[in-house]
């Protein structure tokens, strides 16, 4: 019985985001996921066709995030990040802005 009480409880910290005060955290990936659909949703009006980096980022933000624990979630997010990222390299978007960002020290637009 007690094996089975430390197996539900390690998959409780599981669900939890990790460090940091709860609540603060939950927000902040929130409204991180909110940020990238708008830049996905932008991107797209730049573009003249569909792109298969702008669309895995948006299933990762819409599909597999509702049934993700916040961890996975944080993990969606980064991962959508590096895609949004490629977009932007391959196609050109942003070059500009990304220069102008890598020299103030903010690694993304």
């Amino acid at each position: 019985m007690r094996g089975i009480n430390q197996l539900h409880s390690r998959r409780a910290l599981a669900a939890k985001p990790a460090g940091g005060n709860t609540r603060q955290r939950v927000n902040g990936i929130v409204r991180e996921r909110q940020h990238q659909l708008t830049i996905i949703e932008r991107m797209r009006g730049e573009l003249a066709a569909a792109t298969p980096f702008l669309d895995k980022a948006e299933v990762m933000l819409t599909r597999f995030w509702a049934r993700a624990p916040w961890t996975r979630r944080e993990r969606l997010l980064k991962d959508s990040t590096w895609l949004i990222r490629l977009e932007k390299e391959n196609t050109g978007i942003g070059q500009a802005t990304m220069r102008l960002s890598r020299k103030s020290g903010n690694r993304f637009s």
